[in-house]
């Protein structure tokens, strides 16, 4: 097996897999912030196209030089400011009543994209919690899978070390060893592949948990 064949056969001990992860704060990741947001400018919107059917009373104040001047103070000499600046100021109401349908339509059309917003914001709640719960059931079948597999790699290796045994004792055929090998080979690759899914687990759980 390209070994010398006396030094003693010592097995590397695989990593085990480390504690379960500290739970990180639940937070608003970049999908359910950006629904949100969307359902915030469809309210401002359909808001504002409700604003334009109410009355409106504006305060229009003006200064300059208008040439008809101020009122001249008592006992004061007219001067060219006082007979140039000049002010007015005004209130206007405007309340539009007619309605020909146009504003009834853009107020339907801001209505519907407010429940379309509301609509996929709920959408990605939820797909924000499935993918949640997704992952930390993945976290948990991968940790007890992890476990199996160490035991199997472990029996594996002593059924490899047995082998070796009876190889170098002339009771097996080099063909067996090389089948031990390939079987404790196959388990180490299984338990590796577990661990990398408890990780891919693990990252989509952090993933789908910070904001």
């Amino acid at each position: 097996l390209g070994r010398p064949p006396g030094r003693p056969l010592r097995l590397a001990p695989l990593p085990g897999p480390p504690g379960p992860a500290p739970e990180v704060a639940a937070g608003d990741p970049p999908e359910l912030a950006a629904a949100r947001a969307e359902v915030a400018s469809a309210e401002a919107e359909a808001e504002a196209v409700r604003a334009e059917r109410r009355p409106h009373l504006d305060l229009e104040a003006d200064a300059g030089f208008w040439g008809l001047g101020f009122a001249t103070i008592p006992g004061s000499q007219p001067g060219w400011a006082s007979s140039q600046l000049g002010a007015s100021a005004g209130l206007n109401l405007t309340w539009p009543i007619l309605d020909a349908g146009l504003h009834r339509a853009r107020l339907a059309q801001a209505d519907l994209e407010l429940t379309r917003s509301r609509a996929a914001r709920e959408l990605e709640v939820r797909q924000l919690e499935l993918a949640r719960v997704r992952s930390r059931v993945d976290e948990v079948g991968f940790s007890a899978e992890i476990e199996a597999r160490r035991e199997a790699v472990q029996a594996s290796g002593d059924a490899l070390v047995a082998e070796e045994s009876r190889y170098r004792g002339g009771r097996a055929t080099a063909l067996e060893v090389l089948d031990a090998f390939a079987s404790w080979r196959d388990a180490r690759l299984a338990l590796l592949q577990a661990v990398l899914a408890l990780r891919v687990a693990e990252a989509a759980r952090i993933r789908w948990s910070t904001p």
